[in-house]
């Protein structure tokens, strides 16, 4: 069993490579690469990023090359275009990296109990509920502060109630705060 529960959560750099493999791809199945196109393609470019300053592709914002290959989508090309969240859109290859979405809370936990936290987090993000939520019940039901420090036999008795709960309530609850699904990756110790 290895690793990180997958989470919303990417760096500003995934999204910058996923975008520039896209935009290359679309301009070599057109025929006219970008790099022996460079002067054809920038002042195209700068006009859709609405900004004439650019000397080069990667001097674009995540936000603007969103743009880019939105306006490429409009012309035929047949893109997926990543989505880029609020938090990251002004980024630009040069700039410290970020990550799109809330770190709150890393977790480390151990081996016996990674199965049963990757379990309660599943729950959380589909009923869209806030890790204090479990927190709450943990202090509550177990005296302890947080989930992650319950015994295994306790998160098996938390994903129990979760999973009550979101039969009952049918999944997808819209909660306020911050989602499980906006959370760090989990990493399992030994």
């Amino acid at each position: 069993m290895g690793g990180y529960i997958k989470s919303a959560v990417k760096r500003a750099s995934e999204i910058y490579g996923q975008q520039n493999k896209l935009i290359h791809r679309a301009l070599g199945q057109i025929g006219m690469p970008y790099e022996e196109n460079k002067g054809f393609w920038m002042p195209i470019f700068t006009d859709v990023a609405g900004r004439g300053d650019a000397g080069s592709l990667s001097e674009l914002t995540l936000g603007e090359r969103y743009a880019i290959i939105a306006h490429l989508q409009q012309r035929g090309a047949n893109l997926f275009n990543p989505k880029v969240p609020s938090a990251v859109r002004k980024w630009k290859k040069g700039d410290p990296d970020v990550m799109s979405g809330k770190v709150v809370r890393p977790m480390r936990v151990a081996a016996a109990k990674y199965l049963f936290v990757k379990k309660i987090h599943a729950i959380l993000a589909d009923m869209k509920l806030p890790w204090s939520y479990v927190d709450g019940i943990a202090k509550k039901r177990f005296g302890v502060e947080f989930v992650e420090w319950c015994e295994a036999g306790d998160l098996f008795k938390i994903v129990q109630m979760l999973s009550f709960h979101q039969k009952r309530h049918g999944g997808e609850r819209h909660g306020a705060g911050t989602h499980a699904d906006e959370q760090e990756p989990m990493e399992q110790t030994a």
